[in-house]
């Protein structure tokens, strides 16, 4: 994270960490965070050596997390082990992976993972068919905005919908695209935009047409316009 966030001295400083030779037979859960956090880097630089590298380790480290039932660094595992799969075009694996933690981080709600892993990870979350195992927990990863941010959430949703006549939720991402809607942006420059394909943004556009009773773009700007979704 440091690596990508242009901070070299940070990055390398960590990695000097995770290069100390703990003793993984009696490792505490907090000691193996650094080791998690070079695999991070190895990714970030995303070629085919250190993506080798980085899945090597977390296969390692991956046994250590389910012998240990330590559920939030397994999710973190997990995820990236699916996002290094992808690197790999191995999508296959990566969703197998990625199905795993999907079903092991619903229960709890764990969604900051899969959030950190950037925008390879909603790529792979829209691999996943709401019917599938785990689809019901990746629809709502990709519906809903990053964790930590949901009282905004609500604030803004709540003062979007009271100003109508009628009671219309959208979901987060509804309301994003309703607002690029709005500004007449095609399909590819949304999902641009927001970070998500095509066809996701095809199917949030069927759901607003739903929610709002509506046959096209033009009537669902307006009909959001006139419940107070979005403004004039």
């Amino acid at each position: 994270l440091a690596l990508l966030n242009n901070d070299p001295e940070t990055a390398l400083h960590l990695i000097k960490i995770a290069n100390m030779d703990f003793d993984t037979g009696t490792m505490l859960f907090h000691i193996e965070v650094p080791r998690i956090t070079r695999c991070r880097v190895l990714l970030a630089q995303n070629s085919s050596e250190s993506t080798e590298k980085a899945l090597s380790r977390l296969k390692e480290i991956h046994a250590l997390a389910e012998k240990t039932h330590n559920v939030p660094q397994l999710i973190n595992i997990l995820t990236l082990l699916a996002i290094g799969y992808r690197q790999k075009n191995n999508t296959g694996k990566a969703v197998e992976y990625l199905t795993k933690a999907l079903t092991i981080a619903e229960p709890g709600n764990w969604v900051r993972p899969f959030y950190e892993a950037g925008p390879n990870m909603i790529e792979l979350l829209e691999q996943i068919a709401p019917d599938d195992e785990g689809g019901k927990f990746a629809s709502y990863l990709l519906n809903e905005p990053a964790a930590g941010s949901t009282s905004d959430r609500n604030d803004s949703e709540e003062k979007r919908t009271s100003n109508g006549s009628e009671s219309i939720l959208l979901s987060n991402r509804e309301l994003d695209i309703v607002d690029l809607l709005a500004q007449r942006l095609s399909n590819k420059e949304i999902a641009e935009k927001l970070f998500i394909s095509d066809t996701t943004v095809k199917r949030h556009t069927i759901n607003i047409y739903h929610k709002l009773g509506v046959n096209s773009r033009a009537e669902a700007v307006r009909k959001a316009r006139e419940v107070g979704i979005i403004g004039e």
